[in-house]
């Protein structure tokens, strides 16, 4: 588990041990880190992606086959840091009380998925409402659609937040719409116009109203750094690294959808929203990133099964 190693000191060991173009070639040379090179974009600095292997080995919890393969490639870099990084026998920082998960949906029960979209009157116009038919359609599809309710709230403010996770209690927030480039989701004032809810204003918001929430998934420009906030809470979110198009928002969360409603982990969900993005030919498949909670595998957070 991730709380085992130091984070820090891993990722100091991997800034001194590569180069960017060295990272992504040691990388794409092991099977068990070579997905993580489709979240590498172009032009990607070498600080992000250390970012996106440390969040990849924290989803897929592949620590050790991080390390042992640093060691095989760089030992003498790995030796600076070996007694720091924690694992096995190594110095580990002091293992803060887990985080609850939020309460798993019992077999048979329904799961709820809250769609909230906004789309500010002086903002530019978004195919809001080509995302939710496409996700509907997507369900109404899958193995286990009976199994699924999605819940639909439009021109949601700032002041509607609290009311709707407490009214529906979902178990999957999906919020459609823009996001800014300081990383805050774009809602409405009381006058339709745009307002940014402060990243952390709607981790706490989460931390507090989690209940059965088990996925967030920030369709919005520019809202990877919420998502990081919010994983902090929730087991499992998606957010965008940067501006997405409508095609690819769209396709990504039909994909995504289907992918849950037939049973798939998120981890999963996730990845094939992504290569649907790419086989569209969209190149935009790097954009969508997913962050789980500490100590939480993305590859075992299912939502339905078999009754």
């Amino acid at each position: 588990m991730s709380d085992d190693y130091n984070i820090g000191a891993i990722r100091r060991l991997l800034t001194a041990a590569f180069d960017s173009g060295e990272l992504r070639i040691f990388c794409m040379d092991r099977p068990v880190l070579r997905p993580v090179v489709t979240q590498f974009g172009s032009g990607m600095g070498l600080d992000n992606m250390v970012d996106e292997v440390i969040d990849f080995c924290r989803t897929r919890l592949v620590w050790d086959d991080l390390l042992a393969a640093v060691k095989e490639e760089r030992p003498a870099q790995y030796k600076r840091f070996e007694a720091e990084l924690g694992g096995s026998g190594q110095t580990a920082p002091v293992r803060p009380q887990p985080t609850p998960s939020a309460v798993t949906p019992s077999p048979g029960s329904k799961i709820k998925i809250l769609f909230l979209a906004a789309n500010p009157q002086d903002t530019d116009r978004l195919r809001l409402d080509e995302e939710v038919r496409a996700i509907d359609q997507a369900l109404r599809m899958a193995e286990f659609r009976d199994r699924f309710e999605l819940e639909q709230q439009w021109a949601v403010r700032v002041s509607d937040l609290q009311g709707l996770l407490l009214r529906f209690k979902p178990h999957v927030v999906h919020f459609s719409g823009h996001g800014s480039t300081f990383s805050e989701i774009i809602l409405e004032n009381a006058q339709g116009n745009a307002q940014a809810v402060p990243e952390e204003a709607l981790a706490r918001l989460f931390r507090v109203l989690k209940g059965n929430i088990r996925c967030v998934v920030l369709n919005a420009c520019y809202s990877k750094v919420q998502a990081r906030a919010i994983a902090r809470e929730i087991d499992c979110v998606i957010g965008m690294s940067k501006a997405i198009t409508d095609p690819s928002a769209i396709n990504f969360s039909a994909s995504f959808y289907q992918a849950l409603a037939y049973g798939e982990s998120v981890q999963t969900a996730f990845d094939l929203g992504c290569l649907q993005i790419n086989m569209e030919g969209l190149g935009e498949e790097d954009t969508p990133k997913l962050k789980a909670r500490r100590g939480v595998d993305a590859t075992k957070v299912t939502l339905v099964g078999p009754a």
